[in-house]
């Protein structure tokens, strides 16, 4: 069972038609294949499910924002303890 022919012609809106071209002259690479991927591409930022991606940025964003807190404050852990470490060996004596 092999994959699904292709679709011959496809019919599409002005504001995608210019979406398309513009994925299109991205690449100076002109086949139909480069067509076939600038086509999903386009589709895929402009299907109803490209929404739901967008808020999953946006959670992501935030995780990144957060990790870079996270690792601030690791930092400083580590800094307060090679500090207290250093006191130690230099008290000891």
């Amino acid at each position: 069972m092999g994959a699904l022919e292709p679709r011959r012609a496809w019919v599409l809106c002005n504001p995608c038609c210019e979406a398309l071209l513009l994925e299109m002259s991205r690449s100076s690479i002109r086949m139909p294949v480069r067509l076939r991927i600038a086509l999903g591409l386009v589709a895929a930022e402009r299907s109803p499910e490209a929404v739901n991606l967008k808020t999953s940025l946006n959670e992501q964003q935030q995780f990144q924002h957060e990790f870079v807190w996270f690792t601030r404050f690791l930092l400083l852990f580590a800094l307060l303890h090679l500090v207290i470490f250093a006191i130690m060996l230099t008290t000891a004596r």
